[in-house]
């Protein structure tokens, strides 16, 4: 985690894509301005985690995309989410983009409604 002091005007550019600019200060609390691109989602933190609470997965995944807006490419191993799901609502899956279709890393079909998908987390450094 990086912590720094930054006063109004001034940005923070996280990777190339996304500014973040203190735009007024008061005692105990700061407006800022984020500028990103439409498909990085940019919430309030209590609005990421009641919508992962809502999906049944943790905040610490930070992106999910609804199947309804973009599916993932053709072949690629994703986290899938179905609230259909009992247990652990998330799995590994990849979708079939020629047959429309999902299936689990073993080759099974998946026969659940997918409502999001999200590529894997990186793994932790060792």
């Amino acid at each position: 985690m990086l912590v720094f002091s930054r006063k109004r005007g001034e940005k923070v550019i996280l990777g190339n894509r996304i500014e973040v600019e203190v735009v007024d200060t008061k005692t105990g609390s700061c407006k800022l301005s984020i500028k990103a691109p439409r498909n990085i989602p940019v919430h309030r933190g209590e609005i990421q985690e009641k919508i992962s609470s809502e999906l049944g997965v943790p905040a610490m995944y930070e992106e999910w995309f609804a199947v309804k807006d973009r599916l993932p490419d053709d072949d690629v191993v994703v986290l899938a989410h179905s609230p259909d799901w009992t247990g652990d609502p998330v799995w590994p899956a990849v979708f079939e983009g020629e047959s429309g279709a999902w299936r689990t890393t073993e080759g099974s079909f998946i026969f659940a409604p997918i409502t999001h998908w999200m590529h894997f987390p990186p793994a932790p450094h060792q």
